[in-house]
């Protein structure tokens, strides 16, 4: 075999395996997905399944379209996986950057790791989404956020040098946030 059929044939597998996987764990009730969701629904969502012990991996907003209004509100989306250790963790969502900011300080200096970040341009400002999870032997990381194209361009560069993998980005309207880790 030549190696653009070999490389075919491992992209192929890893698609059916991923594929796979992501179907197995939603036959067997091991994922949730919720979306479309106000803010009080989206608490309501994460208090639900925290208690059937899911956690969030993704989240992510963005601004709902509205037809009888002129309110700008942001909507809702999350992914869950259910977590057999049922390790600690927060979620927040509707930030803006000095608030999400606060939110980082606190949540990192009780020991929380970032593994999820999100933007959104909802109205005229930058909104962001988080999930911080209390992990055991939590790997390195590195989290920014309202980057601009070139800041993210050069901080992916020097974390890439420094041994780290991009494990969450999001952009808006060339505001950027990202998460690496070790």
């Amino acid at each position: 075999m030549n190696k653009q059929k070999i490389l075919l044939l491992a992209v192929s597998l890893a698609l059916q395996t991923t594929s796979f996987c992501f179907l197995a764990n939603t036959a067997l009730g091991q994922t949730e997905e919720a979306g479309n969701m106000t803010f009080t629904e989206l608490q309501t969502k994460l208090d639900k399944l925290r208690q059937g012990g899911y956690r969030p991996v993704k989240i992510w907003s963005k601004q709902l379209g509205t037809f009888d209004s002129t309110s700008v509100k942001p909507g809702y989306w999350v992914e869950f996986e259910k977590d057999p250790n049922r390790l600690p963790w927060v979620a927040r969502s509707g930030k803006n950057a000095e608030h999400y900011q606060q939110e980082f300080q606190k949540w990192t200096a009780q020991g929380y790791t970032p593994m999820d970040v999100n933007v959104s341009c909802v109205g005229s400002q930058p909104l962001y989404c988080a999930i911080f999870v209390k992990l055991p032997n939590a790997p390195a990381c590195v989290a920014r956020h309202n980057m601009d194209n070139a800041a993210f361009q050069k901080q992916n560069a020097t974390c890439m040098r420094e041994g780290y993998k991009l494990k969450a980005k999001s952009s808006c309207r060339g505001t950027f946030a990202a998460i690496w880790q070790k």
